[in-house]
């Protein structure tokens, strides 16, 4: 069974930054997530905790990255629908995660960029962890 790890690492008012791994520490790729709050959909980052993965083939995101397959989080509290796609800002994303290859800030707030490309990278690793089972830990910042 694949287990993929997100550890957030820093946060703005409205962002989170984290990095993923296999949970035997092998890094892939950055995340981006909105900020901290009361798990409100479509405006906070998914509450730390374990989700299992599964693999979607259906939706918005499935039509635009061309009838690829893609991975949802599942069973959040009070959420629905949380997908890994790209997208560089805090603002193109709705409680989803967004992958990048490199990070930054832009008026306090993180970005990630080549999320395409970091799409590429890390959704065969999602889809191997949805198709068997795996499961995405999440964990928050360390002081």
């Amino acid at each position: 069974m694949t287990h993929l790890v997100l550890n957030r690492k820093s946060h703005g008012e409205h962002s989170t930054l984290g990095a993923l791994h296999l949970a035997q520490g092998l890094f892939i790729t950055w995340m981006l997530e909105r900020g901290p709050g009361p798990n409100r959909p479509n405006l906070d980052r998914i509450p730390a905790g374990e989700y299992p993965l599964i693999e979607r083939t259906w939706g918005d995101w499935y039509e635009r990255l061309g009838r690829k397959p893609l991975v949802e989080i599942a069973d959040v509290p009070g959420r629905s629908a949380i997908l890994c796609h790209p997208a560089n800002r805090h603002t193109e994303i709705k409680g989803c995660l967004a992958p990048g290859l490199r990070h930054s800030k832009e008026d306090g707030e993180h970005c990630v960029w080549a999320s395409r490309d970091a799409f590429a990278k890390v959704n065969p690793y999602l889809l191997m962890a949805a198709r068997d089972g795996g499961t995405l830990l999440i964990t928050d910042e360390t002081p």
